[in-house]
């Protein structure tokens, strides 16, 4: 819970990363339905400093619903 706290304090909309228009509906099992967000970001906090990582989560029913949170091989290339 700490990691997705402290991810969440560092990601702003600039760093959105997913689907335009944002409004895209999710195909997910776990959100089907739901409202998909990604970001991709330099953090301060995860791994070597300044590591580039990637958050994906959705809102269903009222719970966060956590998809993905790792460094980000894309931004590798």
């Amino acid at each position: 819970m700490d990691a997705i706290r402290k991810a969440l304090d560092e990601v702003s909309e600039r760093n959105y990363c997913g689907p335009h228009p944002p409004e895209h509906i999710s195909g997910e099992p776990k959100c089907v339905g739901a409202r998909m967000l990604q970001f991709s970001w330099t953090s301060e906090c995860f791994g070597d400093k300044r590591a580039q990582m990637y958050l994906k989560y959705c809102l269903k029913d009222n719970r966060f619903i956590l998809l993905r949170i790792h460094p980000d091989w894309k931004a590798r290339k």
